[in-house]
């Protein structure tokens, strides 16, 4: 690992990956889809039978069903009979296409569910699921940031003030959703703030928060936090995801640049802080 490595082989992709997200927004917001309602768009994710769905912040949920088609088909959700991308709680932040095909999306307003009609997506059923203050099992913030997998298939959601809660498909399906929660006063989290997560290959949880970053593993209830002090300064983490590179550091998006952590600075007391890049 070093920074000639970085400047040759990562900061190249990292640009290509960047360009091609951008390509795709504007190809997306183009009139070449006239059903689609804004050109914000948070996140993009494909399902097994090649469709794209979209998470806008504006737009509510939206899938391109045949993407490689010459004249591409946009189908939104906005005047679903559901209502639950009605005015005001129409911004999708992240998607997760389950193991069956279904949608989970991390909204600013809960969690919204969609059933998908896998014969007609415009038929799919959609539901909100909300924070219930007098059910203690409901979910635990409705500002909601980030929706993965974890071990197990289970599903995990990022709160932005609440923690994490975890559930599982069928639950989120069910007439009566429940959620476990780990926050700072029932597990090892030492912040509530939950910006964004990925999970790691040995099962845990990297938790990225305001300023700190946390390797959580929420079945033993063991944390480690990545503070200032392993940082080497302060700092303010963005919602992006933090992202795997082939020699197995981490990046860590911040509000300014980014940070590229190793395995070995990451499980070490006495290695070298982390290098930051305020350009790319």
């Amino acid at each position: 690992f070093s920074v000639s490595f970085l400047l040759k082989y990562i900061m190249p992709a990292v640009r290509d990956i960047t360009e091609k997200i951008s390509t795709i927004q504007k190809t997306i917001c183009n009139s070449f889809f006239p059903l689609n309602t804004t050109d914000i768009i948070y996140d993009i994710a494909e399902d097994s039978r090649g469709r794209l769905w979209l998470a806008t912040f504006g737009g509510g949920l939206q899938c391109i069903s045949n993407p490689e088609a010459e004249h591409p088909e946009c189908v939104n959700f906005l005047n679903h009979e559901s209502g639950v991308f009605a005015r005001g709680m129409n911004k999708v932040r992240r998607i997760l296409v389950t193991r069956s095909g279904n949608i989970v999306c991390a909204t600013t307003d809960g969690i919204v569910v969609c059933k998908t009609d896998q014969h007609d997506i415009s038929n799919s059923k959609l539901k909100r699921i909300r924070r219930d203050g007098k059910n203690v099992n409901s979910l635990c913030g409705n500002t909601t940031m980030d929706v993965i997998y974890g071990k197990n298939d289970d599903i995990f959601i990022a709160s932005e003030y609440s923690g994490v809660d975890m559930t599982t498909e069928e639950l989120l399906l069910s007439d009566a959703p429940s959620f476990r929660h780990f926050n700072t006063a029932s597990s090892s989290l030492t912040s509530d703030v939950c910006l964004s997560m990925t999970l790691k290959d040995d099962g845990r949880l990297l938790v990225v928060s305001t300023d700190r970053v946390t390797d959580f593993d929420p079945y033993a209830d063991e944390a480690a936090t990545y503070l200032r002090k392993f940082w080497g300064e302060t700092l303010h983490f963005s919602e992006s995801r933090p992202m795997l590179l082939p020699d197995s550091s981490w990046v860590f998006g911040q509000e300014q640049g980014a940070y590229i952590a190793t395995r070995h600075a990451m499980q070490s007391d006495d290695a070298d802080p982390p290098l930051v890049f305020t350009e790319l």
